[in-house]
Parts: C-alpha cells; structure tokens; sequence
C-alpha cells in the first residue's frame, strides 16, 4: 500500500465508525431528553394532582388538601359558597382553616365520586373545574389559581349546587 492513500477498506472502517458514534449520540440525546422530561412536572400535572388529593385522600384530609394550595400572606383567598362570598387575607389568615372547610363542606362526605374536571392554564393564571356526586345532589366547585413561581396557589373558590 502507498503512502498518502487510502484503500476502500479504510474508508469502509471510517464510514462504520462514524454510524456507530451518530448512533450512539442519538441513543444518548434520547435517554437524556426522556430523563428531562421524566423529572419535569408540568403545570397541567401539578393542578390535576390537586384534584386527585381533594377527591382521593380520606375526607378529614381533604380540606387538608386544599390549603396546602393556599396561603394568604402571599394570594388573598376569595370563597364564594352559599350564598355569600368571603376574603381570607394575611390580617385574617388564622380563619382560613375554618372558612375553607365551610366552602368545601360536600367534600366532606364520605361517599365522593368525582363526575367531571376540567384545568385550565392561561400564563400565571389557573382555573380548575370539578363537579362531585356527594350525598343526594351535585356540587360544582370552581378554583382560580395564580402562580407564584414555582407554586399554584388558590385565589378564589365558587361553589354552586
């Protein structure tokens, strides 16, 4: 063989090696990006978890549920249920507790079946929409969000029968 050239077997070697690396390259961007979204937890992810921890979690923790999305010091709550509508804000924070579990008073029963949901995500904006069969009827409960970074928290619930 001559000095300064190459044989087709070499660059037959040099085509398989250069498959062989784009294959694995690609194998390793793939296993990377499903990591990445394996770890990531959507907005949309995050609001349906909430609907699952007020209809699924035993009803003594379910109004629990809900103020671990609440925190008046920094998203005042408004409640709108029965007829009259009332605000949960840092200078009355320590009603919050009571005010909500008056509001979701239906989840409370101890047979729930959740009937229908619906999220809704518009920017730092949220809606989430449930309607339960509870006792004898249906109740609707609509929860307005806002974020606050990384975090969802209710900032009105309207409650209809």
């Amino acid at each position: 063989m001559q000095t300064g050239t190459r044989s087709a077997y070499d660059f037959g070697i040099m085509r398989s090696k250069n498959r062989f690396l784009f294959v694995l390259l690609a194998a390793l961007a793939l296993s990377v990006g499903l990591a990445v979204d394996a770890l990531t937890v959507s907005d949309k992810d995050r609001l349906g978890r909430f609907i699952d921890d007020l209809i699924e979690r035993p009803s003594d923790d379910r109004v629990g549920a809900a103020l671990r999305y609440s925190d008046p010091l920094r998203e005042e709550l408004e409640l709108v249920y029965g007829g009259s509508r009332r605000s949960v804000d840092a200078k009355s924070a320590s009603r919050l507790a009571h005010e909500l579990s008056r509001a979701l008073d239906a989840l409370s029963a101890s047979e729930l079946k959740l009937v229908q949901r619906a999220i809704e995500i518009d920017g730092e904006s949220a809606r989430v929409a449930i309607r339960v069969a509870a006792g004898d009827g249906f109740v609707n409960y609509l929860f307005h969000f806002r974020k606050h970074e990384a975090d969802w928290l209710i900032r009105r619930v309207a409650v209809t029968t």
